[in-house]
This record gives structure tokens, C-alpha cells and sequence, in this order.
């Protein structure tokens, strides 16, 4: 199993799909946090 993990998003969609890009298929994805706010 392949879990990708991100974090710090704040809003920004095209750094999260960069990210998923990078990592490749996953089984799971996980946020850590700060998904929405920008601060």
C-alpha cells in the first residue's frame, strides 16, 4: 500500500496537484492540515 501525504495547502490547488503529480499513483491521500485558510 502507497499513502501520499500533503500539507500547508492553504488554498493553493495548483501546488496540491503538482504534489499528486510527483508522487504518483497512491492508495490513500492524506492532508495533515491547513487545507483552506490562507493564514
Amino acid at each position: 500500500m502507497k499513502v501520499g501525504i500533503v500539507s500547508d495547502l492553504h488554498c493553493n490547488i495548483a501546488g496540491l496537484e503538482k504534489a499528486v503529480a510527483l508522487m504518483g499513483p497512491v492508495d490513500d491521500l492524506l492532508c495533515l492540515g491547513d487545507s483552506i485558510y490562507e493564514y
